[in-house]
């Protein structure tokens, strides 16, 4: 199965079925104009721009999201691959109104165990975008030559296989260097510059950006470039809203991170984490009690999770998701995190 682009980007936004970003969109559209800020900027004068974010897995492209929105919304891990749905986010700014998709990383699908509905959804996101955003490790890439990134910059021009996708045009594109502080200083602009040569050779970019997203470099100047590059349309969002994940999906991928940053070895990619309620709390006027639980192919991957005396599920996961939910949300959370073994009742 492969996927036929639709004739603009608009028409393939609303159309794209396996694109869940697509969908929370179109959802928020009916509320975009019910908001006192929103009504100081007319219809005429709002102006919107979607962004692609796409790169190899653990590029940074995460990091960058949730700097550029000033919250979170995706998980942050050294696993690869660790972001599963193309999540929303959104900033506004006067007049304009800029949507990130964060889509999953874009591996080459012929490697073993990609999951290619993961991958088609990740290429349909990139094509119904007005602008991609070429996130590269520059410190990884100047170091180890990979040759994944160079053919994903191919992709980009040529478009992915035809597997994937068809009918692919390029939307503007623009590359950020990034982990620009992992360089050695004395090789540092002699190596991004071999790397924007080098890439800018294979894709078409309109501009480059260098920075670090973990320590905010460049992202200031890469948030006021897709201001200025915001066209005349109507915003999808109210403008005090920089995400449409729920309190859930925010508390599963918030424990997913943390899971994965501490056993980053021990853990498989089997693990799911299922939100099983969200209600309101006792004793507090907005805040919420949210329960999960981490899925794990045996007792023994349970034993490891949990940790003595549930020394990690308790002390490295959920006690610090509770505390930043609670900032996120700004409201009073109470997180409930238990962990079963498949075929455990």
């Amino acid at each position: 199965m492969s996927l036929r682009l639709f004739s603009s980007r608009s028409t393939a936004l609303g159309a794209v079925q396996y694109c869940s970003v697509a969908a929370a969109a179109a959802a928020a559209a009916g509320t975009a104009a019910k908001t006192k800020q929103q009504s100081d900027v007319s219809q005429s004068e709002q102006r919107l721009l979607t962004v692609a974010i796409v790169g190899l897995p653990n590029a940074g492209k995460s990091t960058l999201v949730n700097r550029l929105l000033g919250t979170k919304i995706s998980g942050v891990s050294s696993k690869r691959n660790t972001t599963i749905t193309p999540q929303l986010g959104c900033f506004t700014s006067g007049a304009a109104q800029v949507l990130l998709y964060d889509t999953p990383g874009l591996v080459e699908h012929s490697v073993q165990g990609s999951p290619l509905e993961r991958l088609r959804s990740a290429w349909a996101t990139a094509a119904m975008a007005d602008q991609l955003l070429f996130i590269v490790d520059a410190e990884r890439q100047f170091r180890l030559r990979e040759p994944a990134a160079l053919k994903l910059a191919q992709q980009l021009a040529a478009g992915p296989p035809n597997s994937l996708l068809q009918g692919w045009q390029q939307p503007p594109a623009v590359l950020f260097l990034n982990k620009q502080d992992k360089l050695e200083p004395h090789i540092r602009e002699v190596a991004l510059q071999q790397l924007q040569q080098q890439l800018g050779g294979i894709a078409q970019f309109e501009t480059v950006f260098k920075g670090a997203a973990m320590l905010g470099e460049g992202v200031d100047a890469l948030k006021q470039y897709y201001i200025s590059k915001a066209r005349p349309g109507l915003w999808l969002l109210p403008p005090d809203q920089a995400h449409t994940a729920s309190p859930a999906d925010l508390a599963v991928e918030l424990v997913r991170e943390k899971l994965y940053r501490r056993l980053n070895q021990e853990l498989p990619y089997a693990l799911t984490v299922q939100a099983d309620s969200v209600k309101p709390l006792l004793g507090s006027q907005h805040g919420l009690a949210i329960r999960l639980t981490v899925f794990v192919k045996n007792r023994l991957m349970r034993s490891i999770v949990v940790g003595k005396g549930g020394s990690i599920i308790q002390g490295y996961v959920a006690g610090p998701t509770e505390a930043e939910l609670t900032r996120i949300l700004k409201a009073p959370v109470k997180l409930t995190v238990a962990v079963k073994a498949v075929g455990d009742s």
